[in-house]
């Protein structure tokens, strides 16, 4: 059960990250829309009244498949997030039984095994040595609410604030920031690949590229269906690649509502036993 259990964290947290995120970036943000009449303005007011509405989601229902190399396998899952706080998702029995729990708050993630009764707790960058791919809790955040997904926080925020610095020609935007990185060292070129309904702004595909490192991470929403005030995928597809290898994901979700107010407490029972990851 360890090996199929390490398997299943190793891939779906590989799948909610992206590699080499630490060194100083220069950005290039590309937006693709499909009517010249629409303003960088629509997309940048709609995102932000989207937090708004969206303080916190629960998906009750997933039935995933992931496919890796010459392995392939189904799962079903549910996630809670409460935004910029925790999220926690839940991967299933066959019987519908809670069987592992992963945990991402701001500066932690792990993980519970309810079947041999095991947990571990760390870092993010403990990831790196596990699935090749480093990643931050603002990453996996926006790409499970269907959000712009940039390897730092601050960039997002500044393509909503410095939008009329966009160049809008041909049905496309372009803009180019730095993302600061933690320790200042290094300089690579990210290129970002965003695409946006015309008529409601959602975003419906978001593409990663790192050309020096040759890897990519492609995120595509599907299945649009109204949430309140808003809108949000029932379909997420996700595939990461690089020289090597490639992983593919698919979330068909359903059961879907706005909620935050959901208890976020931590605490392992005294019979579960810490390990080594």
């Amino acid at each position: 059960m360890r090996i199929e259990k390490e398997k299943i964290v190793w891939i779906i947290m590989g799948l909610l990250v992206w590699c080499e995120l630490n060194s100083c970036k220069t950005t290039e943000i590309t937006t693709r829309i499909a009517t010249k009449d629409i303003r960088v303005k629509d997309i940048s007011s709609a995102a932000i009244k989207r937090r708004d509405y969206i303080p916190g989601i629960w998906v009750k229902k997933i039935k995933g498949s992931i496919h890796n190399g010459n392995t392939e396998f189904s799962f079903k899952a549910n996630y809670r997030i409460n935004r910029d706080t925790a999220i926690i998702i839940s991967i299933m029995t066959p019987v519908g039984i809670e069987a592992i729990r992963i945990i991402c708050i701001p500066d932690t993630f792990g993980f519970i095994d309810r079947i041999n009764r095991e947990y571990y707790y760390g870092k993010y960058e403990v990831l790196e040595k596990k699935i090749g791919y480093k990643t931050n809790f603002g990453l996996v955040q926006s790409m499970l609410l269907n959000e712009i997904a940039t390897v730092y926080e601050e960039t997002k925020e500044n393509i909503f604030k410095n939008y009329r610095k966009l160049n809008v020609k041909n049905n496309h935007c372009s803009v180019s920031l730095d993302e600061l990185n933690r320790d200042g060292s290094g300089r690579e070129k990210i290129r970002y690949y965003l695409e946006f309904d015309p008529i409601n702004y959602y975003l419906v595909r978001n593409i990663i590229t790192d050309d020096k490192e040759k890897n990519e991470i492609d995120i595509m929403y599907e299945d649009f269906k109204e949430l309140e005030q808003t809108w949000f995928p029932g379909l997420i597809s996700i595939r990461i690649k690089n020289e090597k290898n490639q992983i593919t994901c698919r979330l068909d979700m359903d059961r879907i509502t706005i909620e935050s107010d959901f208890n976020t407490n931590l605490s392992i029972g005294q019979k579960y036993k810490k390990i080594d990851w």
